[in-house]
Parts: structure tokens; sequence; C-alpha cells
């Protein structure tokens, strides 16, 4: 599989491929392929047309902030390819830590959000969010309860969007397994970094709370939130944050859930888990 690519996206590097790239997982979304080479294995992503702007999200990072992200070895947006190299999972995770760095990351590709959006990421800025309520409920079904809650749902949206803390990347998949041993990309030191980028939209900041405070259901989840809510003090005052906070948590769901159908479509993989994620925002009332 695409192993004359392999071989020449890896000439004049360092990696010394020795045999072919062998299927590790399928998912709806994507193909992950192990390239063995005489040392640490590579990885193939065979991405699917609905996630292959994730090719152009590393090219953003690449640009903007190389560190803090595990960036490929080599890119073909047009085919969907990325080359990625190995790394281990961060280990152990502690999320008032980690996420003050991602809460860096995503202050830096502010200015960017053009671009990212350009590369064919989702906009789920809170100004549209209750158009995508909408489609959401259209696209993946809807109850009495859910279509009830439409007018509140434009409220949180319409204060969310007057929020002073500007859109970014949201990574919407945040939790423990794409967190990486890397480089800090605040200070360059070894350090927290982050990967595969494949259910990312662009959104309000916060929105990225809602799988490692709410889906995860850390240990100390008011810490972690407080850390990375640090990171945005001198935009608002704290009160301000907290509240926004609550906002992208309730108004993010919907996004959650888009995300989902758009990576599984109709394949029956993790079954009702768009209908569930669009259900949850229920228990925001």
């Amino acid at each position: 599989m695409h192993e004359d690519w392999v071989e020449a996206a890896v000439a004049g590097t360092d990696h010394e491929v020795t045999g072919p790239p062998v299927l590790h997982r399928s998912r709806p979304w994507a193909d992950v392929y192990r390239v063995p080479t005489r040392g640490e294995p590579l990885w193939l992503k065979v991405m699917r047309p609905q996630v292959a702007f994730e090719a152009g999200v590393y090219e953003v990072f690449a640009r903007v902030r190389p560190g803090g992200v595990l960036l490929p070895v080599a890119v073909d947006r047009g085919r969907g390819l990325l080359l990625l190299p190995h790394a281990e999972p961060l280990r152990p995770v502690d999320l008032a830590a980690v996420l003050p760095v991602y809460a860096e990351l995503q202050r830096a590709l502010v200015p960017h959000v053009g671009a990212l959006l350009a590369t064919g990421v989702e906009d789920m800025r809170a100004e549209v969010m209750p158009r995508r309520f909408a489609e959401a409920r259209e696209r993946i079904g809807t109850t009495p309860e859910l279509d009830a809650l439409e007018p509140a749902y434009a409220r949180w949206c319409e204060e969310l969007a007057d929020s002073p803390v500007p859109a970014s990347l949201d990574h919407n998949d945040l939790h423990d397994n794409n967190f990486i041993n890397g480089i800090n990309g605040i200070n360059g030191t070894a350090g927290p970094a982050f990967y595969d980028w494949g259910d990312s939209v662009v959104a309000h900041p916060f929105a990225s709370l809602l799988w490692p405070l709410v889906f995860l259901a850390p240990d100390h989840p008011r810490r972690a939130r407080a850390a990375y809510l640090e990171a945005f003090t001198d935009l608002a005052p704290r009160a301000r944050l907290e509240r926004d906070a609550d906002l992208a948590l309730k108004v993010s769901r919907v996004a959650r859930a888009l995300v989902w159908l758009r990576a599984v479509g109709d394949s029956g993989l993790h079954g009702d888990a768009p209908a569930r994620t669009l259900r949850s925002v229920l228990d925001e009332r």
C-alpha cells in the first residue's frame, strides 16, 4: 500500500524502510499501516475524504508552531496520506500540566483560523452553531425535547459568540491517547505534544474541554479546568472565562455529534454515538 510513495518520502532521511507497510488498524475514517524500519517504525495514515483535511492542518502547524505537535515525515494532501514518526503516549497524564500547553498552542493558531478553514476544517464557531444544531437534528435524528431546546441553544450560542476569547482550533478528541511525549511548543523543551487532528474543528477554544473534562470524567477536573483557563486570563476576568467555558461545553456537544457522524457515516461502528452525543445536550438544560 503506497510503498513507492513511502520510499520516496524517506529518501534522504535517517529512516531506512525494511519492508512493506502492514495494516495496523482500519476505521471508517482512515487506515493506519505500520512501516518497519531499522529503528522505530513509521506510521502511514491513509485518510478517507471526510478527514483528508488533516494533512493541511499539519502544514499550518509546520509554519506556525512546529513544537507541540507530532509533525509528519511527509504529507500528500492530494491523496490524503500522512507518514508519521513513532511516538510514545504521555504517561502518566496530569491534565493540569497538559492543558495549559494545549491552550498556548490554541492561542498561537488564532491568527491562522482562515488558513485552517481553507484546509477544509469545519466551521463550528458559536455564530454558526444554531444552524449546525438544525443540521444535526435533521441528519442524525431529533426528538420533541431536542426541538424544544432550539431557542435556549440559540441563546447560548449568541452569548458565546460575544466572548472576548477568539476562535481557534478545537482538537475535538482530546483524550490521553492523543497526548504524547514530544517537544513543548512553549519553550522547546521536552514536554507534552498532541496528535491525531482528524476530528478537529474551528470553534471557541474552550470547546476542547468537552473530551478531557466531561467525557473522560477525570480526577480533579476543577484543577485541570482552572489551569487551562489561566492561559486566557489576560483576555477577560476569571468569572467571564468560567461562564464562557460553561457555554462552550453546552454548545460543543452538537459539534461533537456532527464530527462523530462525519467520521463513521453509516458504517455502524460506534453504534449510536452521533445520536447519543446529540441527545447529551439535553443534560445542559
